[in-house]
């Protein structure tokens, strides 16, 4: 079946796993001495012949028995056990063993479904699409799955086979309970969250065959220590960004009583510029994360969401239309501005489902009351005649532009409040162009008190330069920061700086101290060279941009 395609073993390299082992069949003792489990189906008898035989089970199709090496007879029935007396004057007995944990798990594809009964479901769903599973199991599970499918049913029990990375603590060992180092998913559902722990497993599930989750222990309130990972908290991140954004629209939503039955019309042709850009991203959104999850690439759907959920969704399109949607007049501009973001909102919800089903859920009852559960709703399908690659590439120039507006704030301690100029020096008149579309946009997110592109402006007296996409960008200082102070600044973070790398670098080539010391210690002191030899590059950087 896998030699032929029939089945799909993604990643395709564990396909040699499958096919190595049962390439070297070796006979399979079914029995276990266990206390619970499918119990064989033998029974022996000592004291009967072979007549005896023949006449308990003449017109009994469903039985068959075998003579013992050592005297006495082996019974298998296929369909109702044996009683003790069930061949006349004899005793019968049962074996005591139970089948293989595998033989019994092997039936599961079919017998979940009500075989071998010829059940609605049965015909409705089988064989199953696809199937979930580790790497340890292909051969003692997936294998024999196939095996008894083919026996029983004549064909196969599912289409493609996914085999997930085996999650190891941050040092790459296994989790156990006798090393202590493995997460219980209930005292993290407590902590952060269900969906938090659903979108960090996912996100973890990468096309490696291991991938590594840092675990540490941690006292809660009630007393009690946990193992936990900082990882967990990306996903409560998450969940309160979606959660906070669905909040910011709802009490607009009531006040128009989109709540209550009245619809909000999208009318395009009040669209802004901005408002192209975000259904051009949607639905290009919407072809990358169909494709993602097809191929299995559920490591890369989890990342790919978050960024345009969290950057696209959250801190542009929404933050742009803010201003805008709390209006207090219900006027078109507004009515149609929280139309489309609830059309948004509604689709991101659908395209986080499978990664986050309960806060989707929750949010879809807030604020889609009247619509079906998300579950049950067709996945989304790309309107094609709203991408737009061209305005895609302008909004990504012009949010280039604001981070690094943002990025000279944080390294001369400018506070946001503080409007700033800014001059762009372009290499093309693409760029150009498409820089001034996008002015607006540019100096409300940057906060920035003018805008002035032009084809190889000239770099202003005393400014902080950054590289963007097409060209450079110049920000005006003087009459912010004080020219002489803030070189004073910098050289004596520099010359602070270097003073910690001498000391730092003598104490690391110490032999001595280097063969004494932990693991843990060097690291520690590896990491805070690292950092002041990081505060040396960016304070030299911004110094060479004042000059």
């Amino acid at each position: 079946a896998v030699q032929k395609k029939e089945i799909e073993i993604l990643p395709e390299r564990f396909a040699k796993n499958y096919l190595d082992w049962l390439g070297e069949k070796r006979d399979w003792c079914i029995s276990r001495q266990l206390w619970w489990g499918h119990q064989i189906p033998i029974w022996y008898c000592a004291t009967a012949s072979e007549e005896d035989l023949k006449k308990a089970f003449a017109n009994r199709k469903d039985v068959f028995y075998s003579k013992k090496e050592q005297g006495g007879w082996l019974i298998c029935s296929q369909e109702s056990d044996l009683k003790e007396n069930e061949i006349e004057g004899h005793h019968v007995e049962r074996d005591p063993d139970v089948l293989d944990t595998w033989f019994s798990s092997a039936l599961w594809p079919h017998s979940t479904m009500g075989w071998p009964e010829s059940t609605p479901e049965l015909k409705t769903y089988y064989p199953t699409s696809v199937l979930v599973t580790s790497r340890d199991i292909i051969t003692l599970w997936v294998a024999r799955m196939v095996i008894f499918s083919q026996e029983n049913m004549g064909t196969i029990p599912f289409k493609k086979v996914y085999i997930h990375p085996k999650i190891m603590d941050g040092q790459g060992r296994t989790m156990s309970k006798s090393l202590g180092n493995g997460v219980d998913p209930l005292d993290i559902e407590e902590k952060y969250g269900t969906d938090a722990l659903r979108f960090v497993m996912a996100s973890l599930c990468t096309d490696n065959q291991d991938v590594r989750l840092p675990v540490k222990a941690e006292k809660q309130a009630d007393g009690r220590t946990i193992n936990t990972s900082e990882k967990f908290e990306i996903g409560r991140n998450f969940s309160n960004k979606i959660w906070n954004a669905c909040r910011f629209l709802y009490p607009h939503l009531e006040a128009a009583g989109a709540l209550k039955g009245t619809p909000l019309v999208i009318n395009p042709n009040l669209f802004a510029l901005e408002d192209r850009w975000i259904l051009s991203r949607l639905n290009s959104t919407i072809v990358d994360a169909t494709a993602m999850i097809e191929e299995f690439r559920f490591a890369e759907l989890s990342q790919f969401l978050y960024r345009f959920v969290w950057d696209d969704v959250c801190s542009r399109y929404l933050e742009i239309k803010k201003a805008v949607i709390n209006r207090e007049e219900l006027d078109a501009e507004k009515t149609n501005a929280m139309a489309l973001l609830a059309s948004v909102l509604r689709q991101v919800i659908d395209l986080l489902h499978p990664v986050m089903p309960f806060i989707t859920e929750e949010l879809n009852k807030i604020l889609f009351p009247d619509s079906k559960i998300v579950i049950s709703r067709p996945w989304p399908k790309a309107d094609q005649k709203l991408i737009d690659s061209n305005i895609e590439k302008a909004f990504d120039r012009a949010f280039a532009v604001v981070e690094n507006v943002r990025g000279v704030r944080g390294r001369y301690g400018v506070s946001p409040s503080t409007r700033l100029k800014a001059v762009i020096s372009t290499e093309n008149e693409e760029t150009k162009k498409a820089l001034i579309e996008c002015e607006a946009i540019i100096t409300e997110l940057g906060g920035l008190e003018t805008l002035n592109v032009d084809l190889n402006a000239p770099k202003p007296k005393f400014s902080a330069s950054t590289v963007i996409p097409g060209g450079e960008m110049y920000i005006p200082l003087e009459g912010i920061l004080d020219p002489v102070a803030e070189r004073t600044r910098l050289e004596k973070e520099i010359e602070n700086a270097k003073g910690f790398v001498v000391n730092l670098e003598k104490k690391l080539s110490n032999e001595a101290f280097v063969s004494k010391a932990p693991a843990a210690v060097l690291d520690l002191e590896r990491q805070k060279l690292a950092t002041q030899q990081d505060i040396i590059e960016k304070c030299q950087k911004a110094l060479a941009e004042l000059n």
